[in-house]
């Protein structure tokens, strides 16, 4: 069942991410955050945009989110997102379904433009992005150290919508109440 996430949820999405922090580039973070960061994460978040989960039967298999790209006025109608699957279920089509659906409900709230950052390294984040019509915008170079070494950062977009002159955003509680948020979520399979 997809839905949105709720501060519940945060123990068992630490779950998916935490190994991801100790054993990957993914992730420029270097420790993971505690259950009441996380928390505060998905609290803020959800006033941005949706937080979604994959939940079969109360485990959680994947999660995805948008968050603010920048903070001046300009960028408000761009969205940075983040889909991370449990191991055991990647390459599965998990993270392609809730990624989708999360493309999906950030185009109808609004929002024009889904950028992706993804370490360099990362060729199956990168295939996954270029499967789901994302395309590469540039390359910082040595935009993090971590695990030893310094790691560059690929850059992708998806235009979500071509707007000439874009509506406001819909807040998270407008839109969670609009039929186009139920048409999305009910879509998901």
């Amino acid at each position: 069942m997809l839905r949105l996430a709720t501060p519940a949820d945060a123990q068992q999405m630490l779950g998916i991410y935490a190994p991801i922090v100790h054993e990957t580039a993914a992730t420029f973070e270097y420790v993971v955050p505690t259950l009441d960061e996380f928390r505060d994460r998905i609290i803020k978040g959800l006033t941005v945009a949706p937080w979604l989960v994959d939940d079969r039967d109360g485990e959680l298999i994947s999660y995805a989110y948008g968050g603010l790209f920048r903070s001046r006025a300009a960028y408000q109608w761009t969205i940075e997102t983040t889909v991370e699957v449990k191991d055991g279920y990647r390459r599965g089509g998990h993270g392609k379904a809730i990624y989708r659906t999360l493309i999906n409900l950030l185009r109808a709230q609004g929002y024009c433009t889904a950028v992706a950052v993804i370490e360099i390294r990362n060729l199956p984040s990168i295939e996954f992005h270029k499967r789901l019509g994302f395309t590469h915008v540039g390359t910082f170079r040595r935009s993090g150290y971590k695990l030893a070494e310094w790691q560059d950062s690929s850059w992708w977009q998806l235009l979500l919508r071509e707007d000439r002159v874009p509506a406001p955003v819909l807040s998270m509680d407008a839109f969670t109440r609009s039929p186009e948020f139920a048409a999305v979520i009910n879509g998901f399979s």
